[in-house]
């Protein structure tokens, strides 16, 4: 939950399989959470846990997943969820990626770092702000 609206969202200049894939796995050495889920929407429409590594995952990329890869700024992200009466809100930096498909899964990932990492993540991996 974000009570401010003052996320700010960010993707790679070079979007390329191999960059997405580099900056994947620093921001995985460097999380304080990661998640792996799936959707099948022939079966659901809530996403589920996936039993699929995160090196797996990182195999799977191709170009049209890709240009998913997405950095967001979160401003008071609320860690115990938008239904909870618990609040504890800190700026994070949310990495999400999806659109890889197995089957008729598709597989979304999401990293969490601390917002202290944002200004070395944003200069290695020449992150450009989505206005």
């Amino acid at each position: 939950m974000n009570p401010s609206g003052s996320d700010q969202f960010y993707d790679l200049k070079r979007p390329t399989i191999s960059n997405v894939k580099v900056a994947l796995k620093w921001i995985k050495e460097r999380s304080i959470k990661t998640f792996v889920d799936y959707l099948d929407c022939s079966k659901s429409t809530a996403r589920q846990t996936s039993d699929m590594a995160f090196d797996e995952v990182l195999e799977l990329i191709d170009e049209a997943s890709a240009r998913y890869f997405r950095v967001i700024l979160r401003k008071k992200f609320n860690w115990f969820g938008i239904l909870s009466s618990d609040a504890h809100l800190e700026d994070v930096i949310e990495i999400g990626l999806r659109g890889i498909m197995v089957g008729k899964k598709e597989i979304f990932v999401f990293c969490y770092l601390k917002k202290e990492s944002f200004e070395e993540m944003a200069g290695k991996f020449a992150l450009t702000q989505i206005t």
